[in-house]
């Protein structure tokens, strides 16, 4: 689909800002986002699939993944992430033909696994003897056949060994029987990668092979300078560089990797690498630590990406504490190190898959602090929660019963279950977690299990109990050192729930106000364009006293909620738009289409455009109110909690048709 190259790349730009505000928006911790949490994920997916229906033709599009074992590697949750996203896919666009091909099965509900048949007897032939060189005897075909079972891996290996020992070997039927013997242990393929390993002919480069898998890299000046005194050797640089060409010669072992522009790189074969690294690690560990010391030395020293990531990578295995590893990250390393998660010991693990923004397995997250699995922990069940999956974010956070006394769990806790279970479940938890929190004075996730609270009991409509919560959140908000955005948070949701009910505690408006003042004195426009959902909070209840705020929330738009789902903001909307065409006239027709329910949704959309239209006609002071009207009205449908007809009437002046 060359001529359509523009529409998919647009599209795939409108997926990644949709991707970088959900990030902002979890990253900032405001909980009204999770009040509607599939609708970042919702729009993503939508916006992909319409752009395959827009693609020409009725036939199946194929997706292929290939090497899905890559994936595998970086934790189950990965996984699962990844077809949770092709089934919503498959779902919307049915064209699609999604496969994913690899070597490790997998047992995800939402998948068709097919295996890979074994090899024919012919296909043992053709392996035998396009590995060997010559033509193999029906006798040893038919023994590796029967043997091996017609595994292509292991046929492979077999076919190694033949070469190895040579065919005239191999025709005597005992000493045939004998090797092949070996292929019917239950180890049998690290036990063939061993003979391999054995039967290297240059004796210098076996010395090296084995040691060698400590380290991910291996250039000529690091068998010079890493691995050359634990092997055991004694050579000059211009030995080393002939040692590192032999070495490349070992294809069954190692290939060449030059995509460092400083120096060409021998890599170990991965499935050499994940059969021995463990069992070199635990058989040699004098060894192998030292050829960690020594690759940490030397890597430091090197530039680039390349060098950084083993640099990281070796620290790891010598226990690096994290605040030297914090400032050695970059996030290009990324891409470098995420299939080290699964060989770095747990605690390393652990901070790398934070890191990196993956799972951790279930034996490195058993093998971590509590304070460290917490963290983990949120990252994970911020990311489901965002995508509608409740049952799996409840899942991870039942992996461990205990909690810290600071523990940021709570919250992200009463989110998951006001949504899996009865409201007063929900507010149990929460009830907990604030004597918790109280208790061990830890302010910022007390301040946001408070709102989180809040926002459970406003959705109930239990606005005077709400408010209490909020009250509280900004007086513990104040007590945080970098708190201007936790404030702020509480500002706007006692705002809101003054708009909302006469019975109210808190602050009054007029001081909040001020307070507000206070805080957006300094960085006003970069605060809140980092957090949208915060923007279109304070732009929703102070629209008219500060008109930047709605130019602000409008340049940044939330995932859009449509507003003609209740009676309530159908009427706002409806009255919105009449009283901005009334303000602009002229041109905003065009903006928005006809007067119906789908305009309201497009209004949401284009707001800069009616913004800039009345900046043209000098009714921007006009259209700011009712502008801001709107933004409450998508903030309560966000929250599930519009105010009762009265209140609408008093607050807004719009001549609302119920």
């Amino acid at each position: 689909f060359g001529e359509h190259a523009g529409v998919l790349e647009e599209a795939a730009g409108r997926v990644a800002a949709t991707a970088e505000r959900f990030d902002r928006a979890f990253k900032a911790g405001s909980g009204l986002e999770s009040m509607s949490v599939s609708g970042f994920w919702e729009t993503m997916i939508g916006d992909a699939a319409e752009t395959i229906s827009a693609l020409p033709g009725d036939g199946p599009l194929l997706v292929m993944i290939d090497t899905f074992e890559q994936a595998q590697r970086l934790g189950p949750g990965i996984v699962e992430q990844m077809w949770f996203m092709f089934r919503l896919l498959a779902e919307r666009q049915p064209r699609l033909r999604i496969i994913a091909a690899g070597r490790v099965e997998d047992d995800m509900e939402s998948m068709e696994a097919l295996s890979l048949e074994a090899f024919e007897r012919s296909d043992v032939q053709r392996v035998l003897e396009r590995t060997v060189g010559a033509d193999v005897p029906d006798a040893i075909v038919d023994d590796v056949f029967a043997a091996s079972e017609g595994h292509p891996l292991t046929v492979r290996l077999a076919a190694l060994a033949v070469k190895g020992a040579g065919i005239r070997a191999f025709l005597d039927p005992r000493r045939r029987a004998e090797e092949l013997e070996r292929l019917r242990d239950e180890r049998r393929d690290a036990l063939l990668y061993g003979r391999i390993l054995r039967q290297i002919a240059d004796p210098t480069v076996a010395e090296l092979a084995v040691p060698g898998l400590v380290m991910r890299r291996i250039t000529a000046a690091a068998i010079d300078e890493v691995l050359a005194v634990p092997c055991g050797l004694t050579i000059t640089p211009a030995e080393a560089q002939d040692l590192f060409e032999r070495f490349r010669r070992e294809v069954d072992l190692v290939t060449l990797d030059t995509n460092d522009p400083n120096a060409p790189a021998l890599v170990h074969r991965p499935e050499v690498r994940a059969m021995m690294l463990d069992d070199l690690r635990r058989d040699r560990p004098e060894q192998a630590r030292m050829i960690d010391e020594r690759a940490a030395a030397f890597f430091s020293q090197m530039p680039g990406p390349f060098a950084r990531a083993e640099y990281i990578y070796h620290l790891l295995f010598l226990g690096a504490e994290p605040d030297m590893l914090d400032a050695l990250w970059n996030p290009d390393l990324a891409a470098h190190l995420a299939t080290a998660v699964d060989e770095v010991p747990p605690r390393g693990a652990a901070w790398l898959a934070k890191r990196i923004g993956m799972d951790l397995s279930p034996e490195a997250a058993a093998a971590i602090e509590l304070e460290e699995w917490e963290e983990m922990t949120r990252l994970a069940v911020e990311q489901r929660i965002g995508r509608g999956q409740f049952d799996m974010a409840l899942k991870l956070l039942n992996g461990r019963e205990a909690r810290s006394p600071a523990s940021p769990l709570w919250a992200l806790e009463v989110q998951v279950w006001a949504e899996l279970a009865p409201p007063e479940v929900a507010l149990r938890i929460a009830a907990r977690g604030i004597e918790a929190l109280r208790r061990s004075l830890a302010h910022t996730p007390l301040a946001n299990l408070l709102l989180t609270r809040g926002l459970l009991r406003e959705k109930l409509r239990r606005f005077a109990q709400a408010s209490k919560d909020a009250a509280e959140a900004l007086k513990v908000a104040q007590a945080v050192l970098d708190g201007v955005e936790l404030q702020l948070r509480a500002i706007a949701a006692l705002l809101r729930l003054q708009r909302k009910s006469r019975n109210t505690l808190g602050p009054d408006r007029p001081t909040l106000l001020e307070r507000v003042q206070m805080l957006l004195v300094k960085d006003r426009e970069k605060l809140l364009s980092q957090n949208v959902s915060l923007a279109r909070e304070l732009a929703a209840e102070l629209g008219e006293e500060y008109p930047e705020l709605v130019e602000i929330a409008a340049s940044q738009p939330a995932t859009p909620v449509p507003l003609q789902d209740t009676k309530a903001g159908e009427a706002i909307g409806e009255a919105v738009l009449d009283r901005i065409g009334e303000a602009v006239k002229g041109d905003f027709g065009g903006l928005v289409n006809t007067k119906t329910k789908r305009a309201v949704s497009a209004l949401q959309q284009r707001l800069p455009d009616v913004i800039n239209l009345a900046r043209d006609r000098n009714a921007l002071d006009k259209v700011t109110k009712p502008i801001s009207m709107l933004l409450a009205a998508e903030v309560d449908q966000r929250i599930g909690a519009f105010p009762s007809a009265s209140m609408l009437a008093r607050k807004t002046g719009l001549k609302l048709r119920r």
